[in-house]
C-alpha cells in the first residue's frame, strides 16, 4: 500500500513540474496560435515577438515602478 502511495504521489509531482510556470505557458501558446492565423495586415518588422522571460523581466519591472 505504501509503495502505491509513493508512486501516486511522484507522478503528482512530476505532473505539477511540468506546469511550473502556468503564464509562460499561456504566453508562449498565444505566440504559437498568432503565427497560425492568417492576418489580414502583415506584422510590421518593428512589432517583433519578444521571448517570454524578456516579457516577464518587463512586466515586472513596470509593476515595481507603479507601487
Amino acid at each position: 500500500m505504501s509503495r502505491l502511495l509513493s508512486l501516486i504521489g511522484m507522478f503528482v509531482l512530476l505532473t505539477l513540474g511540468a506546469c511550473a510556470d502556468p503564464y509562460r505557458n499561456l504566453y508562449e501558446g498565444a505566440q504559437h496560435r498568432e503565427g497560425r492565423v492568417d492576418q489580414p495586415i502583415p506584422a510590421r518588422p518593428s512589432e517583433q515577438q519578444v521571448p517570454y522571460d524578456e516579457y516577464k523581466h518587463e512586466r515586472e519591472k513596470l509593476q515595481n515602478h507603479e507601487h
